[in-house]
């Protein structure tokens, strides 16, 4: 099997999902990929979100906690 940099999922695999999140980087999600998402997916609660707070754990660390309360907070 051909081995990918990043993770690669099929639509199928979003059919047990709530929440679709959609990482800033290291693929930039557009309004349009959004607008897809919750047309493809009418049922599931589609997110922008800023993937150095998932992921620069040194330089963002102090300001995560606050962040993903925030983001859970938007999600409800």
């Amino acid at each position: 099997a051909r081995q990918f940099r990043y993770p690669r999922i099929k639509m199928a695999d979003l059919d047990e999902a709530e929440v679709i999140l959609l990482s800033s980087e290291p693929y930039p999600f557009s309004q349009m990929d959004i607008d897809f998402f919750r047309h493809t997916c009418p049922d599931k609660i589609v997110v922008s979100v800023d993937a150095t707070m998932f992921s620069w754990y040194g330089s963002r660390i102090l300001r995560s906690a606050e962040y993903f309360v925030k983001l859970r907070n938007s999600i409800d």
